[in-house]
């Protein structure tokens, strides 16, 4: 994300280039719909970056020119002014309409992105497709995050390189190769994480500057690779426009097989990053680069790029937040046209004016001001987003803030026993997922299994349904039957279910999940029938295998169906300033038919299948939190909900305290 540099000539396709990468993305973000694999955008500015900053270092390397110390005061006054003005205005925006618990966050995105470490706050919470997401409006600073890291270390490992006079080639290559395979490993475990890490994400940089040494000697190496493996095609057709065209192909692959229900980045992120690689090492010459990716419109989109990247998410962001996640195409499309103003002010009357300074003060200036706002982002959060702002807006319903549930049950009850089933749990800001209601040296007499919608059961449990028990949940992120494949955690979910089959102590097993989305899991597979494909089969089948084993062995079972999905956030539910068309929701409530209708399949299926277990009893959640016509979302003026389907921990208590009655046959 970086504009041409005057230590480099200049090449306008590449400004093209990063224009079809800049239009990728905020298509993404605003029409998810119109281009699904539009964040892919990202992925060409890596290689894009390293191509250009890596040609930088080695040719002043090379020519013996090369200072950290203006290497460091250039990205300074390249990145810092539009950034500055991006979280000024985030922070000044986020004053006047956002609730405090909404502002406490910006403010940590703030002291995270001003520092460049935006990534691994991102990599702590939620995923860059989660629906939470979108509500971040500092979320995009990743990108930056895993830039400016790379560019931490990569100066300092060149100059190491050049001083012991090795072949460039080989530790770009090694560290290239070491990054990816680190990504391919553990993509299939946590791609969010794998997303967000600088050690999966710095190959991508890597590429560029493959091609940047690639470039010290002219494409001679690609030109004789390519006239060997296309012999035909390299005798009819110039290198250039070759090289060009297998890039283009690249990127088709890519928009037409990546999507966000993919893992990314993986081996996938193959095609954009190759892709980038080709079109840049066709040169200016060949006919695309030279027709297209250098004509006029592409350029001038290209020489804003970074200011388009920074002002778009931010503006989309503060629509949804205003808008309860749903604001119209005509506000999109005025947050679309609104940041590409904003981009063109930013670089013509910004950027331009500051970047070529040579003034120490310049450079000291912009360090301070960040460090500034790095410090205003801390107070933020340290103030609680300042909650005087927004009292006539936050009372009613109150709502819990994210975090009390887990510091609740950290404080309450200790971690779940046996450690080995313990450390394989979920986590939750490195917050162990598993917890039993009494002390470790008492035995274990119930046990709750499933995964969130089994854990936010677990606090009205321990204190209303089971007071005298020992109360243990185990939280995993598979449905919590035996013999299922798939997905990393369905292993450790027949280990759970292996525990208490052996268990002489628990008699009583509560199944708790959030089955319309469990049952229908697209990659779920029973162990030795992974050819089995219908989810119907697959969980019947699961699902009538564990409750038989179970019951084999005199355990007392009950099977909890799913709380309401409300589609909405409680806060929509709460007043807000300057919001466009939507007021608060009343009632507070998402309509019964309509919970209904989302769980009708799985309820039926998962009758069916109890008709053959008797004794097997149900609790509906329905009964307590519905009437005839709506399901709430907040009671007594509290909100029952922490999200959209995750109950708080005073909703948790009404709905223990209601249990034991409300145990029914099916």
């Amino acid at each position: 994300m970086i504009a041409h540099n005057p230590h480099l000539a200049y090449r306008p396709d590449i400004d093209g280039l990063r224009a079809i990468a800049v239009a990728m993305v905020v298509l993404f973000h605003g029409f998810p719909t119109v281009l699904g694999a539009g964040f892919i955008g990202v992925d060409l500015f890596f290689v894009i970056s390293g191509f250009l900053i890596s040609g930088i270092i080695v040719k002043g390397l090379e020519n013996g020119q090369f200072s950290l110390r203006e290497f460091y005061a250039r990205r300074i006054k390249r990145i810092f002014p539009a950034l500055i003005l991006v979280l000024l205005a985030s922070l000044a925006i986020g004053w006047m309409v956002l609730r405090s618990p909404e502002y406490k966050a910006l403010g940590r995105q703030a002291l995270w992105g001003a520092g460049f470490a935006g990534n691994l706050l991102m990599k702590k919470e939620a995923g860059y497709f989660d629906s939470a997401a979108e509500l971040k409006p500092l979320l995009h600073l990743w990108s930056l995050g895993i830039e400016e890291q790379f560019y931490l270390i990569w100066p300092l490992l060149l100059i190491l390189v050049f001083r012991l006079r090795f072949n460039l080639l080989f530790p770009i290559a090694g560290l290239l190769l070491l990054s990816f395979g680190i990504n391919l490993m553990q993509v299939g475990g946590n791609a969010s994480a794998v997303f967000y890490s600088p050690q999966t994400r710095f190959w991508e940089l890597w590429i560029g500057a493959l091609l940047a040494h690639l470039s010290r000697h002219g494409r001679a190496p690609l030109k004789a690779w390519l006239e060997r493996a296309f012999p035909a095609c390299a005798h009819s057709l110039p290198v250039a426009d070759l090289l060009a065209w297998i890039g283009l192909g690249f990127l088709t692959m890519a928009l037409l097989l990546i999507g966000k229900d993919k893992s990314f980045p993986g081996a996938l992120a193959l095609l954009p990053t190759l892709s980038a690689f080709f079109l840049i090492a066709a040169g200016p010459q060949a006919w695309f680069n030279r027709q297209i990716l250098a004509s006029r419109p592409l350029v001038a989109i290209g020489m804003i790029s970074y200011p388009l990247y920074l002002w778009h998410w931010p503006l989309l962001s503060f629509a949804k937040i205003l808008e309860q996640g749903r604001p119209s195409t005509e506000i999109v499309a005025l947050a679309v046209v609104l940041s590409l103003l904003l981009a063109w002010v930013t670089y013509a009357v910004v950027e331009k004016r500051v970047r070529f300074r040579r003034h120490w003060a310049t450079t000291a200036g912009l360090a301070v001001t960040m460090i500034l706002l790095a410090l205003a982002g801390d107070q933020i959060t340290r103030m609680k987003g300042f909650p005087e702002r927004m009292t006539a807006y936050e009372d009613n319903p109150k709502i819990e803030d994210l975090n009390t549930f887990f510091r609740e049950i950290t404080s309450l009850y200790p971690p779940c026993m046996p450690q080995a089933l313990r450390d394989q749990a979920l986590r939750h800001n490195e917050i162990i997922r598993c917890r039993q209601s009494q002390s470790e040296d008492r035995a274990q007499t119930v046990a709750l299994i499933g995964d969130s919608h089994a854990e936010h059961f677990f606090p009205g449990l321990a204190k209303h349904g089971y007071p005298g028990e020992n109360l243990v949940y185990f939280s995993y992120g598979c449905p919590p039957f035996w013999n299922l494949t798939g997905y990393k955690d369905c292993p450790n979910v027949s280990e759970v279910l292996n525990y208490v089959e052996a268990s002489t102590s628990i008699h009583t097993v509560i199944f708790a999940a959030v089955w319309q989305g469990r049952w229908a899991f697209p990659n779920i597979r029973l162990v030795g029938n992974e050819g089995l494909a219908d989810p119907v089969t697959i969980y019947k089948e699961s699902l009538t295998n564990t409750l038989r084993r179970l019951v084999e062995v005199r355990k007392d079972i009950v099977f909890v169906f799913n709380v309401p999905l409300l589609g909405f956030l409680p806060e929509s539910c709460q007043g807000r300033p300057y919001t466009l068309q939507h007021q608060a929701r009343t009632p507070c409530a998402v309509s019964r038919s309509e919970v209904e209708a989302q769980q009708r399949e799985y309820r039926e299926l998962t009758r069916a299948v109890l008709l053959d277990f008797p004794n097997v009893k149900v609790w509906d959640p329905l009964d307590v939190l519905c009437d005839e016509h709506w399901c709430r979302a907040a009671e007594d003026g509290v909100a029952l909900y922490r999200d959209d389907n995750h109950l708080t921990s005073f909703a948790s208590y009404r709905l223990g305290a209601q249990f034991i009655k409300g145990l029914k046959r099916p």
